[in-house]
């Protein structure tokens, strides 16, 4: 019993471009690389459109707060200058401590 899909079977095996013909190769390869061109594309237009996308939907979005909102200097990593009368060899020592104590890798 032959299904519609499948060829009569043949005394000698299909090789090479005749095995591409008889199993519409060249069709399904086209159909592939087109397949992706317009995915391709299609995801390189929107990326493209992005910008102006969220521009014109600015207004309707929540603003999102996070830590990541906070101002430079408002951090654990602020740079204050040291209170007046301080030696800066006591800051470096005390560093130099600290550094010491942690527990090694």
């Amino acid at each position: 019993m032959l299904l519609l899909a499948q060829a009569a079977p043949a005394d000698v095996p299909l090789r090479g471009l005749d095995a591409i013909r008889e199993g519409n190769g060249v069709a399904i390869t086209i159909t592939g690389l087109l397949i992706v061109f317009v995915a391709l594309t299609a995801v390189s237009l929107f990326i493209g459109a992005l910008p102006r996308l969220l521009n014109a939907l600015g207004p309707y979005l929540p603003e999102i707060e996070s830590h990541h909102d906070q101002p430079a200097n408002n951090g654990r990593g602020s740079k204050s200058p040291p209170a007046a009368g301080t030696d800066p060899r006591l800051i470096a020592a005390i560093g130099w401590a600290m550094h010491n104590r942690r527990p090694p890798k």
